[in-house]
């Protein structure tokens, strides 16, 4: 039982395909807009993680700071990570979100992060980092502190982005052991290998190894002279 279950996931193995790719790294945004109020505003994408912007504070209402970011969105893109550098006391930290899959949209990831805080007996200050899916904002993170001081949590430092690409699909060749032809000789194998462990008595009928061997000479074949007319000799 242990091998026909072994076999079983061989043979999964060989048909359910995988994703490969790439992480590609990217320091500054395509685009960019900036709506009031802090000091240095520029340092949140200067390529210098040591830089930051300040926001500002006010007794009373408060004050909001937001960062408008448009990255343009790499063709084959399946995942985004957003890297987000801001103060928190008593230094700072950079953290690795994941971008939602919503936010993906018209080759475009919109990213606003924004800047709070209010001086008021007991300072209130939090910064926020989202993306925009088509209708609104999806936050992707929070970080909020009540405190009698909040001068490292103004600090926005820095951000950038990853993008997952996947590879693009490899020419068919005939040689090639990720062709059409080849996996299916693979696929039909590892199926040969199930039914004779689960139903030993068909290997030895000849009949059924007859037909057997001319569904797999045909198969092959065919798969053979479409991948050669399709795509040429590699």
């Amino acid at each position: 039982m242990k091998i026909k279950l072994l076999f079983a996931l061989l043979f999964v193995f060989f048909l359910v395909p995988t994703v490969s790719g790439d992480w590609v790294y990217q320091e500054s945004p395509n685009s960019s807009n900036y709506s009031c109020c802090a000091t240095s505003p520029l340092n949140v994408y200067d390529t210098d993680w040591s830089n930051y912007a300040l926001g500002r504070t006010s007794i009373g209402a408060g004050v909001s700071t937001r960062w408008y970011l448009n990255y343009t969105i790499p063709t084959r893109t399946v995942r985004i990570n957003y890297l987000y550098k801001h103060g928190k006391s008593p230094s700072s930290f950079i953290l690795n979100i994941s971008g939602d899959s919503s936010c993906m949209n018209n080759n475009s990831f919109d990213v606003k992060l924004f800047s709070y805080h209010k001086a008021d007996g007991t300072d209130i200050c939090y910064t926020s980092v989202s993306c925009w899916n088509g209708t609104d904002y999806t936050e992707l993170y929070r970080y909020t502190k009540v405190a009698n001081f909040c001068s490292f949590e103004r600090r926005i430092y820095e951000e950038a982005v990853w993008w997952f690409i996947e590879l693009p699909d490899p020419p068919a060749c005939i040689d090639d052991l990720g062709s059409p032809a080849i996996n299916f000789f693979i696929t039909i194998a590892v199926m040969f290998i199930i039914l004779a462990s689960i139903f030993p008595s068909l290997v030895k009928n000849l009949r059924f190894m007859i037909v057997f061997g001319l569904i797999v000479v045909f198969g092959g074949l065919v798969i053979w002279l479409l991948q050669r007319l399709g795509s040429g000799i590699c």
